[in-house]
Formats: structure tokens, C-alpha cells, sequence
């Protein structure tokens, strides 16, 4: 056991770690972050940065959006960084006309949480996005909506968390936490064991690989995604574009590894265009298959017809953290006191992280929070599997 007694562990310097050792270490609290092999490495390396208000399916995951896109403006404060967060809004459209009508529902649902948005027809949606081809019936223009750029994020928040003397255990895997008595008293990992009294499980899909005794199998699966990156063009898409279909994919329970797609595209911050979307469960597979990259152009090609002559530069999958009720496992376990879980948001990670970090360090400190911090707590607690 190394002797060195740490007040927190951080297990895992995804987007969720990066920001839990932060907040925890502006705090006062020592902090060592263990990470199997670099920072950003995992998911949130490998998605799209996505913080849309108008995918969420209820009202509170529209408000807690919201609440997240705040805090990343106060985040940027706070660190005097340029989060490269872009809030060019999101166009989410239609091509079926029996559809467009469903619009007028979404605007009302977003403006029940004070997020204005406007439903458009289909030459409305060209007026916004004029590569949009005829194929678009409808749609929903949010203008707060937009993306952020993940590994900046890390970055930022790991030089900060260094800066307030966080150490950092890289190249090095947690297996086993340790407990005595009911209580967390540290992590064993692949090179030895350390000491803490509390210990945060950040490690994404890879969270149920940390074996604790009495504690309930993290029902989390991975689920692969594929994102194509084209060439700069100019000019480029101007908003974040998605078919309506992307979020009925996403709650889609399919556990066969035949891949769903629906149409997605964003521009970057460096003028190159990110094209998706696929699902699909294959385990922790990385495989990206020239096939469904086809598909993904495809179908890109149908929406905005003019891009057929830009090349496609290069393409990679990444794996979403997959729950069975589609909501993340947040908060501390009811039955091993100090033992924090901060996992399973599937696509929403980015856009979520904020408040995750605070639902975490406000338990952890036992501090007071936002009243939809708290509620937020009670939605994703991980009391539900010890139900």
C-alpha cells in the first residue's frame, strides 16, 4: 500500500475526470487522477462535442442542457481559456411532409425551459443552411445549440487541476477498490495500491472493469459510433445539421451489431466538416468498415447535394457508454460510503459533463448546489440498482 494517503482518487481523465479533479482540487482537497493511458484518450477524444438543447427527450434533460451551456461559458471564465466552444445553433430536420407539423411540438417543449427556437419550413431551412438539398421537408432552428471542442476541454481543465497540485498516475489500471468496513479506504491498480478515503469511478465505458465487492455489475455497454471528417471547404455548413431520426436511433435498444444510421453534420473549428451518425453494439470494437463509411457519404450526399466533389480526409469510431434506462449512474453508492460513480451518458457526455462534475463535488464536499443539481443527483443516483 502506498503511504501516501490521497483525499480523492480520480479514476479515469476523460471530460468527466478532467472536470471532478478540477472543481475537487479548486477545493483544497489532494487529488490523484489514475488513467490507464492518456488524457482524452477514451470517448471523449473520439465523438463530436455536441451540446444540443433539441435532441434531449424531456423536459428536465432540456433544462439541465441548458444549464451545462452556462456553465461551460463560466468554465471558460473561470480559466481564462478558449474553450473553443462554438454556439452556431442546430438545424434539426425532416424529410417525410407528413412530419413537419411534429415541429410545432418541439418549439413548445423548448420553450417550456425558456430555450427559444423557431419552426421552419423546408426553404426556411434552406434559407439558413443553403446546402441543403430539396430532400428537407421541415425543420427546428435552436441558436443556442452549437459544440465544443473535448480535448480542449481536458487540456485546460488537467493544466489547471496540475496548477492547483493534482498528481497524475498515467499508464496505469485500476482494478479493485479496496473497502473496510462498508468504508473506501483506496484503489488497487495494476502497479500497486494507494490510499484514499474517497474514490470516484470516471472511467466511462471501461467503469464496470473496476471490480468492487458487494457492489452491483455498472449495466454499462460500449456502443460504436463513426464520425467522417472531410477536407476544409469554403464555404463550409454553417450550423450543426441532423435528421430527426438521429435521436430515435438513440433510444433504440437494438443489441444486434447491425448498424443504424442517420444523417449528422457540423463544421470544425479548422473549416473541415464532421459527417456521422452510426450505432451499434460490437463491444469494444474500433473497426471502422469501408462500407459504412459509404453509407454515412451516402446519405450525406442526399442532404447537401453540392459535396459530392469534397473528399472525405479520414474516419474513426468511438464508443458510448450505453445504459439500459439511458440515463448515466451518478452520485455515491449507498452501500460502500466514498465510493463515487460518474458514468454511462452514452452521446450526451459532453453536453452533460458540467453538471456531472458538480452533482459529484457538491456530494463529495457536502455543499449545497443548484436546486436541478440536486434533482439531477436524484435522476442518475446510483440507488436504481441496489432497487
Amino acid at each position: 500500500m502506498n503511504n501516501d494517503f490521497t483525499d480523492v482518487i480520480v479514476v479515469g481523465n476523460g471530460i468527466m475526470g478532467a472536470l471532478i479533479s478540477r472543481k475537487l482540487s479548486d477545493a483544497g482537497l489532494s487529488i490523484l487522477v489514475i488513467e490507464e493511458s492518456a488524457p482524452c484518450a477514451g470517448s471523449s477524444g473520439r465523438c463530436d462535442g455536441d451540446i444540443l438543447s433539441q435532441t434531449k427527450t424531456n423536459k428536465f434533460s432540456m433544462e439541465l442542457t441548458a444549464w451545462c451551456v452556462n456553465a461551460y461559458r463560466e468554465m471558460e471564465a473561470e480559466l481564462d481559456t478558449d474553450l473553443k466552444f462554438d454556439q452556431n445553433g442546430s438545424l434539426m430536420f425532416v424529410t417525410d411532409p407528413d412530419l413537419v407539423a411534429t415541429n410545432e411540438d418541439r418549439v413548445r417543449e423548448l420553450a417550456n425551459v425558456g430555450i427559444h427556437a423557431e419552426a421552419l419550413t423546408g426553404d426556411e431551412c434552406r434559407d439558413i443552411e443553403p446546402r441543403l438539398g430539396p430532400v428537407v421537408a421541415g425543420g427546428v432552428y435552436c441558436e443556442s445549440d452549437g459544440a465544443i471542442y473535448p480535448p480542449g476541454v481536458v487540456a485546460a481543465n488537467t493544466r489547471s487541476a496540475r496548477g492547483n497540485g493534482v498528481r497524475y498516475a498515467f499508464g496505469e489500471r485500476a482494478t479493485e477498490l479496496l473497502t473496510s468496513r462498508g468504508r473506501v479506504c483506496g484503489v488497487r491498480t495494476d502497479r500497486g495500491e494507494y490510499s484514499a478515503s474517497t474514490v470516484v469511478n470516471a472511467m466511462g465505458v471501461w467503469a464496470p472493469e473496476l471490480r468492487v465487492t458487494g457492489f452491483p455489475e455498472l449495466p454499462i455497454k460500449p456502443r460504436q459510433g463513426i464520425l467522417v471528417v472531410t477536407e476544409r471547404f469554403a464555404p463550409g455548413v454553417g450550423v450543426n445539421l441532423l435528421e430527426a431520426a438521429y435521436v430515435t436511433n438513440k433510444k433504440k435498444d437494438d443489441f444486434s451489431d447491425t448498424p443504424s444510421f442517420a444523417f449528422l453534420a457540423e463544421p470544425t473549428m479548422d473549416g473541415n466538416m464532421l459527417l456521422g451518425s452510426m450505432r451499434r453494439f460490437a463491444g469494444f470494437d474500433l473497426e471502422v468498415k469501408i462500407e459504412w463509411v459509404a453509407e454515412i457519404v451516402r446519405r450525406a450526399a442526399e442532404i447537401l447535394p453540392d459535396i459530392v466533389n469534397v473528399s472525405v480526409i479520414r474516419s474513426f469510431a468511438g464508443l458510448r457508454p450505453w445504459t439500459p434506462d439511458h440515463r448515466p449512474f451518478v452520485g455515491e453508492s449507498p452501500e460502500h460510503r466514498g465510493y463515487f460513480v460518474a458514468a454511462g451518458h452514452e452521446g450526451d457526455g459532453i453536453a452533460l459533463a458540467p453538471a456531472t462534475a458538480e452533482i459529484v463535488v457538491s456530494q463529495i464536499l457536502n455543499a449545497a448546489a443548484d436546486p436541478i443539481i440536486v434533482q439531477a443527483g436524484r435522476e442518475f443516483g446510483v440507488e436504481r440498482l441496489f432497487a
